[in-house]
């Protein structure tokens, strides 16, 4: 016998009429073409890999009713902003043992994320306008109404009253889903947080090199340190402090025993070095 006749005929045929794999394009345009090939799978109850809810698709894209950590647990060396043993993103663990242990934030996340039965973090990400299910549409218009009964408040007041809290416009005022909360993971990711505290600041500072060179730099600085600590690990390397005139605010000096963490920042300061 053949080895290979335990295998279906149809298998060995020319390279021609072998069914050959999808290009990536073919891939592209099946992943986008259609979200979901039936409103009633957004009815479908399925249990979220992260928080174990269950939930359907029509009420949990765009909702944000689950939360997750952007950024690893640091290991024993620690990480930018925090020790060993705790999130990087929020500074708490979800160790019972830990000292900084959290109940809420250090078991279930720092940032808020749609639920999701198939992958701990939803995809795609952001669903458009023009891709929403008829079902989806209709609900997420009731949403919208209520944006624009309230276009006198601020967003944090309009957003509290809202079902599907990652609604957004983009650029060209078009609305779209966010399934991530993307703006808090980013600052997370930039800044120091100590569970839902922001405990750093950007600081946009131009300096004035000996040659008349003005540099611009935006420096995420602790709240903790003071302007002098700043300068000198910033700007002054394996030179002095003395090296740097006083930071500037406008033309009024600012004392180095000054905190980081009172400066603005919408401002802009300047700082020149000396001859």
């Amino acid at each position: 016998m053949d080895s290979n006749s335990r295998y279906p005929q149809s298998y060995y045929v020319g390279e021609s009429s072998r069914r050959q794999p999808p290009t990536s394009k073919e891939l592209r345009e099946a992943k986008y073409k259609v979200l979901c090939p039936s409103d009633d799978i957004l009815t479908d109850l399925r249990r979220c890999l992260t928080c174990e809810q269950w939930c359907s698709p029509l009420n949990s894209i765009g909702a944000l009713s689950c939360r997750f950590h952007p950024l690893p647990k640091n290991g024993p060396s620690g990480g930018r902003w925090h020790g060993p043993g705790v999130f990087e993103c929020c500074g708490v663990s979800d160790d019972p043992q830990h000292k900084l242990f959290h109940s809420r934030i250090g078991r279930k996340g720092c940032c808020a994320k749609d639920c999701c039965p198939i992958d701990k973090i939803p995809y795609p990400r952001k669903i458009e306008e023009k891709d929403w299910p008829a079902a989806l549409r209709e609900k997420v218009y009731e949403d919208i109404n209520t944006i624009n009964s309230r276009e006198n408040q601020n967003w944090a007041e309009i957003v509290v009253h809202l079902r599907f809290k990652g609604l957004r416009i983009d650029e060209q005022d078009s609305f779209y889903l966010s399934r991530v909360d993307e703006e808090r993971c980013k600052e997370r990711m930039r800044h120091r947080y100590l569970k839902d505290e922001k405990l750093s600041k950007c600081l946009r500072i131009h300096s004035t090199e000996k040659e008349g060179l003005v540099r611009m730099r935006e420096i995420i600085v602790d709240n903790r340190l003071t302007v002098g600590q700043m300068v000198e690990r910033y700007y002054s390397g394996t030179r002095r402090r003395a090296a740097f005139g006083p930071l500037m605010d406008g033309r009024v000096p600012i004392s180095d025993a000054k905190l980081c963490g009172s400066l603005k920042e919408d401002k802009d300061y300047s700082l020149e070095q000396l001859a």
